[in-house]
């Protein structure tokens, strides 16, 4: 799961099968998050780079959803 906020991260704990939390600061640095996620990134790209296409399942809400909705649309019309 990948979220910026202390909800993301809570959530990504109550077993909803996430297999890891990836904090992202790329807009704003919550500590909590930072201290707590598998993972800190601030720029996305570092994720596009990193990450396999076409597995992100679940987003948290918030300030990076839109660019990981972006990044899975970005996949699925490389695919096509």
């Amino acid at each position: 799961m990948i979220g910026d906020g202390r909800t993301d991260l809570e959530a990504s704990r109550e077993g909803l099968g996430a297999d890891l939390f990836i904090g992202y600061g790329g807009v704003t640095t919550c500590k909590s998050v930072k201290d707590n996620a598998h993972w800190w990134v601030t720029d996305y790209q570092e994720l596009l780079d990193v990450l396999p296409r076409f597995k992100v399942a679940l987003v948290g809400s918030g300030a990076f959803a839109s660019a990981v909705l972006q990044m899975m649309s970005n996949n699925t019309c490389q695919k096509g």
